[in-house]
């Protein structure tokens, strides 16, 4: 790693640290744990938010939750009771799909061997319980729709890619790797899985009966791809990503749909009474907001006599993607400018409209 790549990277963590989205905790040099702040959990409630969005509910198959007790090395362990339960909802046809919504894991289940890698972290994992003449194809075609998921929510949509298919150790499982190549190295954030039918070689008749399911008319026992990704480590990776620099600001670029704070609020040529005023204004609008499931964050009422410069600086350090920027005018027409992160211009939008279009600008990928 050059002096240049690492003095980047060392600006990243300095900035997640300064700005409360994660501190590395460190033991022996080696990176422990993210301590995520509160700009960090959303970030990372973000990502759970969307990776489930995509795993469960836009799935053509039922797929169902559930929460391990932990990440035991023998994967029917841990699958075993929600493989029950659906089997009983579906009259045990299959495919369907299982999601563990997290557990911690440790270094055991690292994806990457990066030293920035945390060895606790928060792991999520998908399992499709596939009819086995359709497992490989399905594996392939999964593979591809979780690359154009990452790319869907990068600033640049190229550093996100595949290390090549290898064959596992048992020469029957085959493994996708899914990461973001930065300046320092390889992120790898994801891994899918195909385990085939090598989970229930040598089981008990107990566990036949327990697994075996209907694909058409016939009873056997199915295949297993299986998805894994480490959301803490997907975090600082998305940070990453979104991390620019434009004349010594630093400007966090999220998409709309990670951004931890959709919206914030500033003000611009107001005197000190006026401001005050436009404070309570901007509390209205942004309750309404926040009525509307968008999170957003208040500036306190002195910073709203700061420049406007100052200001904005702070939503782009953030991320932000938008700011509202009251004035005095909008204390007589209620109109106030809707300035774009991305585009650095505002548009006129009226405080009445402010959470119908703000819900308008989140609804769209």
């Amino acid at each position: 790693m050059n002096k240049v790549t690492n003095d980047v990277l060392k600006k990243i963590i300095k900035h997640a640290d300064d700005y409360g989205f994660f501190k590395i905790i460190e033991n022996n040099g080696i990176c422990e744990s993210f301590m995520f702040g509160p700009a960090g959990q959303l970030l990372s409630e973000n990502i759970r938010k969307e990776w489930i969005y995509s795993n469960v509910t836009h799935r053509e198959n039922n797929v169902f939750t559930f929460k391990s007790m932990g990440n035991h090395p023998n994967l029917l362990t841990d699958i075993r009771e929600p493989f029950k339960i659906a089997k009983n909802y579906l009259n045990s046809e299959c495919p369907f799909g299982l999601v563990d919504i997290g557990n911690y894991s440790v270094a055991s289940d690292s994806l990457d061997s990066n030293g920035i890698y945390p060895q606790k972290h928060q792991l999520m994992r998908y399992f499709a319980i596939l009819p086995p003449k359709e497992s490989e194809q399905f594996f392939y075609r999964y593979q591809q729709q979780r690359k154009r998921w990452w790319r869907k929510f990068s600033l640049d949509p190229g550093r996100f890619k595949f290390e090549e298919v290898e064959k596992c150790n048992d020469n029957i499982g085959l493994i996708a790797k899914i990461g973001a190549e930065f300046s320092w190295g390889f992120h790898c954030l994801e891994t899918v899985h195909y385990h085939g039918g090598l989970p229930f070689q040598n089981v008990s008749l107990d566990d036949v009966n327990i697994f075996s399911v209907r694909a058409g008319k016939k009873r056997c026992l199915p295949h297993i791809v299986e998805c894994k990704i480490n959301l803490d480590y997907a975090a600082f990776s998305y940070l990453c990503d979104a991390f620019t620099t434009k004349k010594n600001k630093i400007i966090l670029k999220f998409h709309r749909k990670m951004a931890p704070f959709k919206f914030s609020f500033a003000c611009d040529d107001a005197s000190a009474e006026e401001s005050k005023t436009l404070h309570e204004i901007a509390e209205l609008m942004c309750l309404e907001l926040r009525k509307a499931g968008l999170q957003c964050l208040l500036p306190a009422s002195s910073d709203f006599t700061k420049k406007l410069y100052i200001q904005l600086l702070r939503s782009d350090s953030l991320g932000i993607p938008y700011t509202a920027i009251v004035t005095k005018e909008t204390l007589n027409n209620g109109i106030f400018g809707l300035y774009s992160r991305d585009t650095t211009l505002q548009e006129q939008v009226h405080m009445g409209k402010m959470a119908e279009y703000g819900e308008l600008l989140m609804k769209n990928y």
